[in-house]
């Protein structure tokens, strides 16, 4: 079938209009063949996962400070002194506040390694309140 010297099936097909007709068709098609979209499951810290896990953090923080003194970095032993005083004392709010002056002070060390073992260290920082439930164990 011809339109004003156009075949209909090229416009159908050239039309960025349809393409998106088509672009959908398609993606319905996927889903409905049984592709599934796989989310991240992330679950709240209680009170008492939060307090299990301060034993594994406070170990990690005294081996930041250990390398800071050993590195001279000042601030970041200080810094990480902070945490470990407001991990002992278990005031999640505290742990929050002192894991964020410890980060700052990690981004500003001079010595790279102890940067980025440092900031490794403080992925464990947003477990603060959430937790990816499949990844904890390989991240905490």
């Amino acid at each position: 079938m011809y339109v004003k010297g156009y075949f209909i099936r090229s416009v159908l097909w050239k039309s960025d209009d349809w393409m998106s007709v088509w672009i959908g068709f398609l993606i319905l098609a996927v889903f409905l063949a049984g592709a599934t979209l796989s989310l991240p499951k992330w679950n709240w810290m209680g009170d008492g996962s939060f307090q299990g896990k301060i034993a594994g953090w406070a170990t990690k923080v005294e081996a930041v400070a250990k390398d800071a003194e050993v590195k001279n970095e000042a601030a970041l032993k200080e810094q990480a002194v902070a945490l470990k005083t407001a991990l002992d004392g278990k005031d999640r709010k505290a742990i929050g506040e002192a894991a964020g002056k410890m980060e700052t002070a990690a981004k500003e060390a001079k010595d790279n390694d102890v940067q980025i073992l440092s900031l490794v260290h403080l992925q464990w920082r947003s477990a603060g309140g959430y937790e990816d439930a499949e990844s904890a164990s390989s991240m905490r």
